[in-house]
């Protein structure tokens, strides 16, 4: 069930130069000032080495289709993929992403996932992975926010029914804010998904049952990523922050800017 039509592809977004990351961003399309928060710091190109691109689903009226199309005209970093944007079918988002992954951009050494309240440190992350390069140790892992065996819920919006998935817990997966892993993982994940039933959970579908199905562990990065605090002396020392609630990405990407000497004159 890899879903496998885009109404726009950039199929060429991969092919310009060389990157260390593809990173793609869950998005919808009525979130315009998240993407153009986040074009305008971790993924504006002033730091690292790496392409970015934002993953919506279908428009649901005139006005998100005139949004979708002038983003797509100007920044050419939207992939729109042939589904609904509802939250039973973000698993579906994942493997549409994935997919467009492995079909575009399998020279990229890694691939990315983050949320659209995400801030990345670009050059730590760019140190972070280099280093896991250089020692090849558990080289092969998804690098994440690492959940062990959390409960399965069966109340409330996110209740998940016995029916579609039967254990009271996930195995080990990634909670969704950030995760990242070698590029050429992502065929084995797709492979997965063909013999794993479906889940629309998808921080525990594609990073948990079918990590598990294709034998990838998992790396803990718990204490190189802030949540909903920013302090500017994390900055270096940080991978990411998310859920922030005491600072604006704006703000704190101009402590990042600053911190490598990169504030522009």
């Amino acid at each position: 069930m890899i879903p496998r039509r885009f109404i726009i592809e950039e199929a060429g977004t991969c092919k310009e130069g060389r990157a260390l990351i593809i990173a793609y961003v869950h998005s919808t399309i009525a979130r315009v000032e998240q993407r153009a928060e986040t074009r305008s710091t971790w993924g504006s190109g002033a730091l690292g080495s790496m392409i970015v691109v934002f993953m919506v689903g279908r428009a649901e009226n005139e006005e998100e289709e005139r949004i979708v199309n002038t983003e797509s005209a100007m920044y050419h970093d939207i992939v729109q993929g042939d589904y609904r944007d509802h939250y039973h079918l973000l698993s579906y988002k994942g493997l549409s992403a994935l997919y467009w992954i492995a079909k575009h951009c399998s020279h990229i050494p890694w691939t990315l996932h983050v949320d659209d309240d995400v801030l990345l440190d670009p050059v730590l992350l760019q140190r972070y992975i280099l280093d896991i390069e250089v020692k090849r140790k558990q080289h092969n892992n998804f690098y994440c926010l690492r959940a062990a065996h959390g409960p399965v819920r069966r109340t409330g919006k996110w209740a998940v029914s016995k029916k579609d998935f039967a254990p009271n817990a996930y195995p080990v997966y990634c909670l969704g804010a950030i995760w990242f892993l070698r590029t050429y993982q992502v065929p084995k994940l797709l492979d997965a998904s063909l013999k794993v039933k479906y889940l629309w959970v998808d921080d525990a579908y594609l990073t948990g049952l079918l990590a598990r199905k294709a034998r990838i562990k998992h790396t803990s990065i718990t204490g190189k990523v802030s949540r909903r605090w920013y302090a500017k002396q994390g900055v270096g020392k940080r991978l990411a922050w998310f859920h922030v609630v005491n600072m604006t990405r704006t703000d704190s990407w101009l402590d990042i800017l600053e911190h490598y000497g990169a504030l522009p004159k």
